[in-house]
């Protein structure tokens, strides 16, 4: 917790590295991969793909047609899991004038921040990923750099190099991710993880 710099950064690749054995060497990783080509109906071992009619035999006088029903049920599961929206009701704790329009703008924040953030498609891509990969994670968090302009960047200092940035009204981000994106202590439940690195593609001049 008290590294910093390029020795906390070796620290958290360290961690990635050992999680990513572990998955290689109990099967998981090899689970995950077929898992991600049955759903997508495809076959790295022979070749076909469900969207294409293949041929077997000595002679090639056999056709060969694969069905995707992994993908079939689970579409129908997630349009079951997710066919009702779930959203959060804020509640007054008195019944003066002030409660209730605290509670009108409480409903108009959660409703802009979950269509700014895409909560509700993530929420099914997460769900996707579990039916898929056995697992899947989403990630909400309130990212500083993102927003309107609050507060000016301080005015440069001769010989410094790392000036402080400008402050910004943040914004809501939520992320779908694998378990293959989500690094922790295998050895440890959920419950007792004291660590987790979660890892997101994004452009890297964003």
């Amino acid at each position: 917790a008290n590294r910093q710099g390029k020795d906390l950064g070796a620290a958290i690749f360290e961690r990635k590295r050992a999680y990513e054995r572990f998955v290689e060497q109990c099967g998981l990783q090899r689970v995950w991969r077929k898992m991600h080509w049955r759903f997508y109906g495809a076959d790295p071992e022979s070749g076909f793909t469900d969207q294409e009619v293949g041929k077997d035999g000595q002679e090639g006088e056999l056709h060969l047609l694969m069905m995707n029903h992994l993908r079939a049920d689970l579409t129908l599961w997630l349009n079951l899991a997710f066919n009702q929206r779930t959203e959060m009701e804020p509640v007054a704790s008195t019944d003066d004038y002030e409660a209730e329009m605290e509670v009108k703008r409480a409903k108009a924040a959660l409703s802009h921040f979950n269509r700014a953030a895409n909560i509700e498609g993530r929420e099914r891509d997460a769900g996707e990923f579990a039916g898929v990969y056995g697992e899947g994670i989403l990630m909400r968090w309130w990212n500083t750099r993102r927003g309107e302009v609050v507060a000016a960047p301080a005015a440069p200092t001769e010989g410094v190099i790392d000036q402080s940035p400008a402050m910004k009204t943040g914004a809501l981000e939520c992320f779908a991710l694998t378990p293959m994106d989500v690094f922790k202590d295998p050895l440890t439940r959920s419950s007792e993880t004291q660590w987790t690195i979660c890892r997101i593609h994004r452009n890297r001049h964003d």
